[in-house]
């Protein structure tokens, strides 16, 4: 594996994002068309929790469905905490300015946690780990793209590859 500064210069659009004071603050823009974009946290909610041990098996590539070349390494634990050496982006996820989201989120899970928060450390974990790879299925591509353009990918509208990546957008904004 590259060692952690070249990974930080490689996913420079990506520390960009995490380097920002806020998350959300606009509504997700742009996003294409094979992404099914909801406004509702309900609706976004229901996704994620409906999918998420499906969506932990096939995005971690335990599933056929995402295809990783033989070398690649998922070693995301290590990746982070020799990232967190360098900066502390992925540990200010949390105290970020979310404009709302977390708390919509917190009511929509009864008060019982914030998933948002929960995926976005999982899904950078992920996004680092195809950095230090140079390689990006198409599935994470997506996943990197949704949040370049402020929004939450949450779930997927049908059984992957069918069907669309849910991606929730703050439509109140900042």
């Amino acid at each position: 594996m590259i060692p952690a500064a070249g990974i930080l210069i490689r996913a420079a659009p990506l520390v960009r994002f995490l380097e920002r004071d806020s998350f959300f603050d606009t509504p997700c823009n742009g996003t294409a068309e094979d992404v099914m974009v909801v406004t509702d946290v309900d609706v976004a909610f229901h996704f994620a929790a409906a999918q998420t041990d499906e969506f932990e098996a096939w995005s971690e590539g335990d599933l056929d469905m995402v295809e990783y070349p033989p070398d690649f390494d998922f070693d995301c634990g290590s990746l982070t905490r020799r990232l967190d050496r360098k900066t502390t982006f992925t540990r200010d996820i949390e105290t970020k300015n979310s404009n709302g989201v977390y708390e919509k989120w917190i009511k929509a899970a009864d008060g019982l946690s914030c998933q948002v928060i929960e995926i976005m450390l999982r899904d950078m974990d992920m996004l680092f780990t195809c950095y230090a790879n140079n390689h990006f299925p198409p599935f994470w591509e997506k996943m990197l793209d949704v949040y370049l353009r402020n929004g939450f990918p949450c779930g997927w509208s049908s059984r992957y590859p069918d069907g669309k990546l849910v991606v929730f957008s703050n439509a109140a904004g900042g």
